[in-house]
């Protein structure tokens, strides 16, 4: 296996001097994370075998959450979540938010079964504006700007009739521009999650002198994007100046898009690996600090092929920047987690092997079996311990910050596929760099 550089010496010093508070580069107790072998195919032979033994070590972790749930000086508390004003804001009782990463709305109604999550908060030491020290790696927040192309998520349980005023609040105060969706309304005759978004006629009172109104709803099927995937856009409006029909764009009004993503089925896995990286590269990279596509050197900003058959519509044209996306499904902890998952996989892999702090490698290592070679773009062809396997760690750190997040050994799975997948597209899109 190649090594990380483990200081600012992967990076130019102009590269350095555009970044700002970034003064290095380090990554905690490891040199070398990787994709194994076997992520070509997790879903058969010594890929099933090896998947399924890391997924029952990553179960094990519940237990020790669970014996601290209610134990108030512990970090996976959930006792918050049980009180008596709270319990009726939680879709299922059994899946609630650490009291150390849930989110907290402003005021004294502040609970919210969503939960504040960093994917890499395990791998990378976060340098501070004094440099870097083994005092910086709790830190939960990336500097801005970065190098590195990427942004926090929230994760949430589909919203109830009940708590869709405290969604689109959280939205508010969060600075949430992206929201990605993925789960029906109803799946299996049970209802999964509540409405929270208004029709195209009318607009939806939040109750705190804010409004919210549907500006566009475009099927993915017209963008060359997929046919599972509806994109919404929506504008927050304060409800004095939606009365009056002040036009979009007045002082306190602002959009956010949903992508709502319908062929994802619920503990299970979808069918369409490269629409989900689709769906992960243009809804995800709309808040990312840098503008570039996480799978592609973008040809054309506003154009809809990047030169791979993989459209990416509309790059560039409702760019945003910064903000945190809010991904939810109907626990907020199994498609979430894998959507999460992949799209923190990515932007590693972006940096550190299609970045500044690594260069356009071979892709895949030919055979599976023997010694790690020296190159492989992320992936190796030897054997990797659980602690240097790239998606391991990530749904490690994930569960570290929600409970149960990628339930399923299937889904698990599915992100070895996937990350195999958009790594082959990096390579083929020419020497892709920030």
């Amino acid at each position: 296996m190649s090594s990380f550089p483990q200081s600012s010496k992967g990076l130019s010093e102009s590269a350095l001097s555009q970044q700002g508070q970034w003064s290095q580069w380090r990554l905690r107790n490891r040199s070398a994370i990787h994709l194994p072998f076997f992520a070509r195919d997790p879903f058969s032979g010594v890929g099933a075998q090896i998947t399924s033994q890391r997924f029952t070590k990553l179960l094990a972790l519940d237990s020790s959450y669970k014996r601290n749930a209610k134990n108030q000086n512990s970090e996976f508390c959930v006792l918050e979540a049980l009180e008596s004003k709270n319990l009726g804001k939680n879709r299922y009782f059994d899946v609630l938010p650490f009291a150390s990463t849930r989110v907290r709305l402003q005021g004294s109604e502040d609970y919210m079964n969503a939960s504040n999550i960093n994917p890499l908060r395990n791998l990378l030491l976060l340098p501070s504006s004094g440099g870097v020290s083994d005092s910086d790696s709790d830190s939960d927040s990336f500097p801005s700007p970065s190098p590195f192309p990427f942004t926090s998520f929230i994760a949430t349980q589909g919203p109830l009739a009940g708590t869709t005023s405290d969604f689109w609040r959280m939205v508010r105060e969060q600075d949430v521009r992206t929201i990605v969706m993925l789960t029906k309304e109803e799946e299996g005759g049970r209802k999964k999650c509540h409405r929270y978004w208004p029709s195209s006629s009318s607009k939806m009172d939040l109750g705190d002198g804010c409004a919210v109104c549907l500006v566009e709803e475009v099927p993915f099927s017209q963008s060359k994007i997929g046919g599972g995937v509806i994109r919404r856009t929506f504008e927050i409006l304060r409800v004095n100046e939606a009365d009056r029909g002040q036009a979009q764009g007045e002082q306190g009004n602002f959009q956010v898009v949903q992508y709502h993503y319908l062929s994802w089925p619920d503990h299970g896995v979808p069918e369409d690996v490269d629409e989900i990286l689709r769906l992960v590269d243009e809804g995800v990279s709309r808040s990312l600090s840098s503008s570039r596509s996480l799978l592609f050197n973008s040809r054309e900003e506003n154009g809809q092929d990047d030169g791979e058959g993989l459209a990416v519509p509309g790059r560039g044209k409702d760019r945003t920047e910064g903000g945190k996306v809010i991904v939810h499904c109907s626990a907020g902890i199994g498609r979430t987690g894998a959507f999460v998952t992949v799209a923190a996989a990515l932007a590693y892999l972006r940096v550190f092997f299609y970045g500044p702090l690594g260069g356009m490698e071979s892709l895949i290592d030919k055979g599976g079996s023997g010694a790690p070679s020296g190159g492989g773009g992320g992936i190796s062809d030897g054997e990797v311990d659980d602690r240097d396997d790239l998606i391991f760690a990530i749904v490690e750190c994930l569960r570290s910050q929600r409970f149960g997040m990628v339930q399923t050994l299937q889904q698990y799975r599915f992100c070895y596929q996937a990350i195999a997948r958009g790594v082959e597209l990096m390579k083929s899109s020419s020497s892709p760099s920030l």
